[in-house]
């Protein structure tokens, strides 16, 4: 990695093809029990490297410093002040790797950042020698961090895969997601009542999932169907669903919203079969089929005979 005339070979050529991703999730670093998984279970955020060609996957996992001083895995020089270690495979499940120290205490950004600052050079260092393939990134949730204010999105603005489960999602991140970013796979879980069912009929991904925090308008979903039967919206995409929030209480008032739902697609009459909750639907303008689920709280609309493979 700091060989020059390597480096200077790597960054002409680019001869491997990489998807690359950035995961952001402390769930596991700061629980009091361990769970089974791929170590280190210390880790609260990773830079994966996964190489299509050969399916094979590097990952550069960030762990407390102390974690990383005090482990008895071989060295790697990088840069200055950066503790990198090559990891054993029989302790990664023959899943090569690095443990990278970060923060001094995974639950506490340390001043200045330097964990995302040494992220963000390696990031660049790896774009500079790799082609990369796609981007994805994932944030399930990370003490002390400004997702929308950290350096992915000077690197790439354009995503195979954006999962957003645990943050914050104000009106100004909302316009970004919409506007700013060219992504093929969201997947937003945290209710976000900034998005709305116009928003998810101007996009362009081709796989959508998001949680709303207030029951969702039948109209307004019966609209979004008839749209697409018309070959009028969402002509790239390969599978939505959309999320109301579960409330045990309005369970008789969402199966008042399910009968409706269907009854103004015309799936169900006033003397059939009750107990609908999917169909088959067809577009007219290319005959393509897609499966549509309705229970009251939840619409999925899936096309069928879909043989694109899903980023993990």
């Amino acid at each position: 990695m700091t060989s020059r005339p390597v480096r200077k070979f790597l960054t002409a050529f680019k001869p491997h093809l990489v998807d690359l991703t950035w995961k952001f999730d402390d769930s596991h670093a700061i629980r009091r029990y361990r769970v089974v998984g791929p170590p280190p279970y210390e880790t609260y955020m990773y830079l994966q490297l996964y190489f299509p060609c050969s399916k094979q996957e590097i990952t550069f996992y960030f762990v407390g410093k102390n974690k990383a001083r005090s482990s008895q895995e071989r060295a790697v020089n990088w840069k200055e002040d950066v503790v990198m270690k090559c990891m054993d495979k029989k302790e990664t499940y023959e899943r090569p790797g690095f443990m990278v120290g970060g923060r001094d205490d995974c639950r506490r950004a340390d001043p200045g950042n330097l964990d995302l600052k040494i992220m963000e050079d390696l990031s660049i260092h790896l774009t500079q020698i790799l082609r990369i393939n796609s981007f994805n990134v994932k944030h399930l949730r990370l003490s002390e961090f400004d997702f929308f204010g950290c350096f992915v999105w000077t690197i790439t603005k354009k995503f195979k895969k954006f999962v957003a489960k645990n943050v914050e999602i104000n009106e100004e991140a909302t316009q970004f997601i919409l506007n700013d970013l060219e992504i093929e796979d969201v997947e937003i879980m945290k209710n976000c009542k900034w998005i709305t069912i116009n928003d998810v009929v101007e996009s362009e991904s081709k796989r959508i999932k998001i949680r709303f925090p207030n029951d969702m308008n039948v109209d307004e979903l019966v609209n979004l169907v008839n749209q697409w039967k018309s070959g009028n919206i969402l002509r790239n995409m390969k599978s939505l669903s959309l999320e109301g929030p579960f409330d045990v209480e309005k369970m008789l008032l969402q199966e008042h919203y399910r009968l409706k739902f269907f009854k103004k697609l015309r799936i169900i009459g006033k003397r059939s079969d009750r107990n609908v909750f999917e169909s088959d639907i067809k577009r007219c303008t290319d005959g393509q089929i897609a499966r549509l689920f309705f229970c009251g709280r939840q619409m999925t609309l899936d096309l069928k005979e879909t043989t694109e493979k899903k980023v993990n």
